[in-house]
C-alpha cells in the first residue's frame, strides 16, 4: 500500500469528564479561544490557538482503548486516498465515502479509518472557502498564483484573465474587524 506523507495535524479530540470546566480552564488560564460548531441540536465545543484546535467530546463511562481521535493533513488528492485505502483493504467508514468536513483550518474533505487499537484516524484535505470579487479590478492579465499564510489561514489567490481583487469571505473579515467594508487583502499583478 502506498503511503501519504502528513502535512500537518489539523486537530486532536480531547476526552473530557465536564466540557464547562475543560472550557474554563483552557481559556482563562492557558488563553485558547472556546469555538462552537455543528448543527442546531449537535452543538460541539472546541478550542482554538495559532491555526490548531482541540475538539472537546464528552467522555463515556468506562473509556475504552481506541478512543483517540487525529486528524492529518495531507497534501494528496482525498480521493486518492481513499481509493489506495479501499485497495489495501483497509475498512473505510463513514459508508467509504469522502465527507464534508470543519477543522482548525477551515473546509475539509476527510476520509476516516481506525488504527489496530482501534483509534479514529482522518485524513484530510482542505477545501478554499469562498472567495468574494471586489468591485474594483487591477491591471493584469496572465495566469497569478498567491500564497500567503494570515495568521495560520491560508489564502489562494489567483489572478484570472479577467483580473480582478479578491478576498477570503470567512474569517478575514472578521479577523481584520472590518465591518463589511470592502477591503483588499493586497495588490497583485500589473
Amino acid at each position: 500500500m502506498a503511503s501519504f506523507a502528513i502535512k500537518a495535524l489539523d486537530h486532536v479530540v480531547l476526552t473530557c469528564k465536564h466540557i464547562p470546566k475543560t472550557i474554563d480552564f483552557y481559556t482563562t488560564r492557558l488563553g485558547m479561544k472556546h469555538e462552537t460548531f455543528g448543527h442546531a441540536g449537535q452543538q460541539r465545543h472546541a478550542l482554538a490557538f495559532g491555526s490548531q484546535k482541540i475538539n472537546l467530546h464528552q467522555s463515556a463511562q468506562n473509556v475504552q482503548p481506541g478512543s483517540g481521535d487525529l486528524c492529518f493533513i495531507t497534501e494528496h488528492p482525498i480521493e486518492k486516498v481513499l481509493s489506495t485505502w479501499q485497495a489495501a483493504g483497509v475498512e473505510v467508514l463513514e459508508g467509504g465515502k469522502v465527507v464534508d468536513r470543519t477543522g482548525a483550518v477551515g473546509r475539509l474533505r476527510s476520509v476516516y479509518c481506525r488504527d489496530p487499537d482501534g483509534n479514529l484516524i482522518e485524513y484530510v484535505e482542505p477545501t478554499p472557502s469562498p472567495l468574494l470579487p471586489i468591485q474594483k479590478g487591477f491591471r493584469g492579465g496572465f495566469l497569478f498564483f498567491a500564497h500567503q499564510i494570515f495568521q495560520g489561514l491560508e489564502l489562494r489567490v489567483r489572478d484570472s484573465s479577467s483580473s480582478r481583487r479578491i478576498l477570503l469571505l470567512e474569517d478575514v473579515q472578521s479577523r481584520l474587524h472590518l465591518d463589511g467594508r470592502p477591503e483588499t487583502f493586497g495588490d497583485f499583478g500589473s
